[in-house]
């Protein structure tokens, strides 16, 4: 019975070591730092792929208006202008601008790119394609008639008119206190356009802010808001 006991007090320090020898290891600071040191690493790396990476650029691509030549609110002009301005906000090199703007084709410029014998081009070679396949079909007085005409309906939101009126006014590149002039008179609501014309806007965004904030009036509501308007002249309410 000595000799066992006397065997296993032997053998007990020495089953201890590899237990030791792990703790060691982790009470040494260098190493617990190297292995700090590449975590941050590693993520670093993965923060700058995920800014710079192609998800970022694939998201930001989604912002290209879709261009049918049949749609008569945007010409190929005014659509390759657009891409250009979202080339230059965004950062998009040449071969990402070719791909967010040809992904965009519908209608028959989907039909023109199919029988494209080629597709090597460079972005201003593509415009110069685009514009020549399908030129503005209307002259600038059709235009300008047109949006003449473009008058509020009775049963649309003024954002809706605001909007389709801005596309017809940039076609005809006019902007500025000329185009809030033109979204006004396009007003038929009296006490709306009186109100319009008193804010002396400069912008069309700034007369917008005025003009989302109106909700479509009914015929009497219209009516029941001159009636009260003139009362604020010093009539009396007579209620």
């Amino acid at each position: 019975m000595d000799r066992r006991q006397s065997r296993r007090r032997r053998v007990s320090p020495d089953s201890q070591v590899p237990s030791t020898s792990k703790q060691t290891r982790k009470d040494n600071p260098s190493s617990a730092t190297e292995a700090v040191e590449h975590f941050a690493k590693v993520m670093a790396g993965f923060f700058k792929d995920f800014e710079n990476g192609p998800s970022r650029k694939t998201a930001d691509g989604k912002v290209v208006p879709d261009f049918n030549p049949e749609d008569n609110e945007q010409n190929s002009i005014t659509w390759c202008a657009k891409v250009d301005e979202l080339r230059e906000v965004f950062g998009w090199g040449e071969e990402a601008t070719i791909y967010f703007a040809t992904s965009k084709f519908r209608g028959l410029a989907k039909t023109w790119y199919k029988g494209l014998p080629t597709i090597k081009f460079t972005w201003n070679s593509w415009k110069e394609h685009i514009q020549a396949a399908f030129p503005p079909t209307k002259d600038y007085f059709e235009m300008l008639t047109e949006m003449l005409k473009r008058k509020k309906e009775t049963n649309e939101t003024y954002s809706k008119y605001y909007y389709e009126k801005m596309a017809l006014l940039t076609q005809c590149e006019i902007f500025g206190t000329k185009a809030v002039s033109c979204i006004i008179g396009g007003i038929e609501d009296d006490v709306v356009k009186t109100g319009a014309q008193a804010g002396n806007y400069e912008t069309p965004l700034a007369l917008f802010k005025y003009l989302s904030k109106i909700k479509k009036p009914s015929a009497k509501t219209s009516t029941k808001i001159s009636f009260i308007s003139s009362e604020d002249n010093g009539s009396p309410t007579g209620q």
